[in-house]
């Protein structure tokens, strides 16, 4: 296996960047190790992979089945994109779009220009409500205080209450339980915990 160090990401101008106790170096890989018995074979199928016509092959699949090029770009056929969304792992199996899902910075991602007008409004609001922030367990607060019980409180149940929320079939609904779920925690005293959650960032920031 081999590691390149690389430079850290560009902050605001003047400010001190913080590095977090965070590992950068990936999630997966690929290797070839040394028992395998045809390396020179390993390695051409990972070279194809990684060109234009293997990453196409990966993203969208058989020509004529589940895409088409389209001004010389290749176009997911909308019934495989609703297919592929639907049963993400059954579908690479059975017509190979994404089979190997590895990749998902290369060029011809289709997720980039590609995608259901539920997931653009998805991408819409991420977008807006994108922050400069930093990664919030490298904040610490203190168990002992208010802040700390709620923050345990949040990390404890957080995940289920969200959960029940996106799983909710009635989508009337759906605002009620999101306007009860902030009540509660503004109740609970969440102020005083992004006060401090703000008091930190801007300490490591060195702007405080």
């Amino acid at each position: 296996m081999y590691f390149r160090a690389i430079d850290a990401p560009a902050g605001n101008p003047g400010k001190q960047q913080y590095y977090g106790r965070v590992h950068l170096s990936g999630t997966s890989g690929t290797m070839i190790t040394k028992n395998c018995k045809n390396p020179e074979a390993a390695m051409r199928f990972i070279n194809y992979f990684t060109s234009a016509e293997g990453e196409i092959l990966n993203f969208y699949g058989i020509e004529g089945r589940t895409m088409e090029f389209v001004n010389g770009e290749p176009k997911l056929y909308p019934e495989a994109y609703e297919k592929k969304l639907a049963d993400w792992d059954g579908f690479a199996a059975s017509d190979g779009v994404r089979i190997f899902d590895f990749m998902n910075n290369q060029k011809y991602n289709w997720e980039r220009t590609q995608e259901s007008e539920k997931r653009q409004q998805d991408r819409i609001i991420a977008q807006k409500f994108a922050f400069d922030g930093t990664i919030q367990t490298i904040t610490i607060i203190d168990p002992l205080t208010d802040s700390g019980v709620l923050l345990a409180d949040i990390q404890a149940n957080i995940v289920s209450q969200l959960t029940k929320i996106v799983m909710e079939p009635d989508e009337s609904n759906i605002q009620g339980m999101v306007d009860s779920l902030l009540a509660e925690y503004e109740r609970k005293g969440i102020a005083a915990l992004e006060a401090e959650w703000t008091r930190q960032y801007l300490e490591k920031l060195a702007v405080s």
